[in-house]
């Protein structure tokens, strides 16, 4: 068998400028979509929801255990639950939506340098960007932040680049609307972030260029109608069914969080600096490159104001760079501002750090032409290969949390049986299943102290508000469990999901000397289930002496 020519690769590259890289990218994201089982607690949070929504039909509203979950909006269930009903339900087909955001961010970099720098430095920006571990990771993971970084990616080019049209003479409308829509979709991917970081880092930009006349361009009455049209109809809708949404989510979820103190992953302001630089590697060792550049070239005293003299003209490798550094510096010290900081909370700056890396390999190879070819293709298959080490790693490593109990519940399962959660809600259970059933968990939902803290019972607690009747069934109290199980136990069966550990056992004593039906192999908390069927069941309740 004859592989092809690189002089074939070449060609066919030319005459598909944007279809091969497209569909490269599109094959790198997917080749270790299905390696992974889903993580806890967001992919099997998110993958259910989507899976809840494609089986249910309620488009409309993400359910979560069946209650209305409004942390987040609904645009990236939306994506999972078509994928999910076109291809099932498996684990990478809920990361659809994280795949489809990193592939926008990618063709979008990819199309603007193309546009208004040079193809070779186009491919230099996607294969750098392609093949971060960062991107890679964020592109394999079922949560919202990729999503909604492509879509925050893509506004800021898609409006870049109608500015840099509008300075060349060409049509550059179009492309404001497309911005338009862009945020639009980005804040129904996330909220506001959407449209404020966005909107921040190119009013930024233009004011540093003194292009005034390019921020006037992109105020587009059409432009937000199509905002307005496009992105608020959902939120409308959500506040009319459920009183008291739009202070949640707006109020509560993005500026009381914004600013609060008390939630999980709290970290200084090295965090973000630390994270882009070491999960970026190999490629982030080039600021090393574009440092001593600096170094080398920089003004001498008196000459500050040179840094700060607007570069001319618009789109030159000067201003393109200006955005890429205001693009880096304005999101990381948005996402710094806060006490808790999660990595994929920054995806949206790697465009613009892809770019500033990419620019440095390119001096730095252009002023060493002896390692032209050697270096980046040998930097290029180490990304790449840590790429894929990288997941490989974490599906070997990964705590398969309940997958391993699903052949047993499809096998011996009945339409009627209830599952019951003791202190613990399983993510990823319902998706496994492939099932809308909402399953009842038992908690102490009294204590006022579960909503200070981000936890599994925060999130079930506050979804439950907006559906109180289904929150009644759902959410049981310790107190109540035993009444419950009595009137249940007399005409169907009951699956009990808990720990087999000493505490569980002494507050839920029918559960001792009962061996389980499944027992989770390695999982820490050594997870188990339990059937309770029957009479034996009544007995061991002693529901004979219920009142």
């Amino acid at each position: 068998m004859q592989f092809p020519s690189p002089t074939f690769w070449r060609q066919s590259l030319a005459r598909h400028p944007v279809l091969w890289p497209a569909f490269l990218l599109a094959a790198w994201l997917l080749c270790t979509a299905a390696w992974r089982p889903l993580a806890m607690p967001d992919e099997g949070r998110y993958a259910s929801i989507s899976l809840e929504m494609a089986i249910s039909g309620h488009w409309a509203v993400p359910l979560l255990n069946g209650l209305p979950f409004f942390h987040k909006p609904p645009l990236f269930y939306w994506i999972n639950a078509a994928a999910l009903k076109l291809f099932g339900a498996d684990p990478w087909v809920a990361r659809m939506a994280s795949m489809l955001g990193a592939w926008l961010m990618g063709m979008g970099l990819y199309l603007f340098l193309r546009s208004h720098a040079t193809v070779r430095q186009a491919g230099w920006a996607l294969s750098v960007l392609a093949t971060m571990p960062f991107f890679f990771g964020g592109a394999q993971y079922a949560n919202l932040d990729m999503l909604v970084a492509g879509l925050i990616s893509s506004t800021i080019l898609a409006a870049a680049h109608a500015v840099l049209q509008a300075r060349q003479g060409q049509p550059w409308r179009p492309w404001v609307l497309f911005a338009y829509l862009l945020a639009a979709l980005g804040l129904l991917a996330k909220g506001l972030i959407g449209i404020v970081l966005p909107g921040a880092v190119l009013v930024i930009w233009l004011a540093w260029q003194r292009h005034w006349i390019g921020l006037w361009r992109l105020l587009s009455l059409p432009g937000m109608l199509t905002l307005l049209t496009v992105g608020m109809p959902w939120f409308i809708l959500m506040d009319q069914r459920y009183p008291g949404f739009l202070h949640y989510f707006f109020v509560y979820q993005h500026f009381q969080r914004f600013a609060e103190t008390g939630f999980n992953n709290q970290h200084g302001a090295w965090f973000y600096p630390v994270v882009l630089f070491g999960l970026t590697l190999p490629w982030s060792l080039w600021l090393f490159a574009g440092l001593r550049a600096a170094w080398l070239r920089k003004p001498a005293p008196g000459d500050w104001r040179s840094w700060l003299a607007p570069a001319r003209p618009l789109g030159s490798a000067a201003s393109l760079q200006r955005l890429a550094w205001v693009w880096l510096v304005v999101i990381m010290v948005f996402f710094s501002l806060p006490k808790s900081k999660l990595a994929g909370y920054i995806l949206p700056v790697l465009p613009a750090w892809a770019m500033l890396l990419s620019g440095w390999a390119q001096a730095w190879v252009q002023a060493h032409p002896q390692s032209r070819q050697r270096l980046p293709s040998t930097l290029l298959l180490l990304a790449a290969l840590l790429c894929v080490v990288g997941i490989g790693a974490a599906a070997r490593y990964q705590s398969e949390s309940s997958r391993s109990a699903v052949p047993l519940l499809r096998q011996q399962m009945q339409a009627s049986d209830e599952i019951v959660m003791l202190d613990e809600y399983e993510y990823d259970l319902p998706f496994y299943l492939d099932t809308d059933r909402p399953m009842w968990v038992v908690s102490a939902w009294d204590d006022p102290e579960l909503l200070r803290h981000d936890n599994w019972r925060k999130e079930l607690l506050e979804a439950g508000r907006f559906d109180t009747p289904s929150e009644a069934t759902l959410f049981i109290r310790p107190p109540e469990l035993h009444d419950r199980l009595c009137q249940t136990l007399q005409t169907r069966r009951v699956w009990i999901w808990a720990d087999t550990g000493s505490d569980t056992l002494q507050r839920y004593p029918f559960l001792r000397n009962l061996p389980p039906a499944w027992q989770h192999p390695s999982h820490q908390g050594n997870d188990a289930l339990w059937l309770l069927q029957g009479k034996e069941a009544l007995d061991r309740l002693a529901c004979s002496r219920a009142p």
